[in-house]
């Protein structure tokens, strides 16, 4: 999951597709030091990772788009 608004993302999708697969991105170090360096160190946050994708869950499901959620 990159840095996101859910929202616009479930706009984007509603009526493209039946189901979504959630997950977190597994960021090496050098994205990391990148996104330190870039002021997004909330995106690393396993709060980020939690909030957001159930954001995104609760959003599509009310599409009625299947989710899984791999985390």
């Amino acid at each position: 999951m990159l840095p996101l608004d859910p929202k616009p993302l479930v706009t984007m999708l509603d009526g493209l597709v039946g189901e979504v697969l959630i997950d977190k991105m597994n960021y090496s170090n050098k994205v990391k030091s990148l996104y330190r360096r870039m002021k997004l160190d909330q995106y690393l946050e396993e709060d980020y990772f939690h909030y957001t994708g159930m954001e995104l869950k609760e959003r599509l499901e009310k599409k009625g788009i299947e989710v899984s959620m791999c985390y």
